[in-house]
């Protein structure tokens, strides 16, 4: 006998599909929601598996420091994300919040789950508004 494949319709790509991120709880509440605002700046801790940021991201909440864990481009990767934001990437506040991650970099990279790493790597990027195309 013959076989014939399955023709099936090619995907719409024009769709945009937000997938929400997985809430996770901490002792101080949710912090897989994003409450970035586009156009404002922020400080990217680390990129690394969603236990690896859910533990980064209370371990700065517990030091005073507000952060989030969203969802990376690669779906299997999560960021940790460092607020407040800012409107400049080199203002007085984005250098207040760089010292801030420093210090408790320092305390983090002590613990078994830092594993040394101190966040001296965090850097600032800017968060996009996800309906604009370039």
């Amino acid at each position: 006998p013959i076989l014939t494949p399955e023709i099936l319709p090619r995907p719409d790509t024009n769709v945009n599909f937000l997938v929400p991120a997985t809430p996770v709880e901490s002792a101080r509440g949710l912090i897989t929601s994003d409450p970035r605002i586009a156009g404002m700046w922020y400080f990217t801790l680390m990129t690394t598996t969603e236990s690896g940021a859910t533990k980064l991201a209370a371990f700065c909440m517990d030091e005073g420091l507000e952060t989030c864990v969203i969802n990376s481009d690669n779906t299997r990767l999560f960021r940790v994300i460092a607020l407040p934001g800012s409107t400049e990437r080199n203002d007085a506040k984005m250098a207040k919040t760089r010292s801030k991650i420093r210090a408790i970099g320092r305390k983090w990279a002590g613990t078994t789950d830092g594993r040394g790493s101190d966040l001296r790597d965090a850097y600032p990027s800017m968060k996009k508004d996800p309906l604009f195309k370039s």
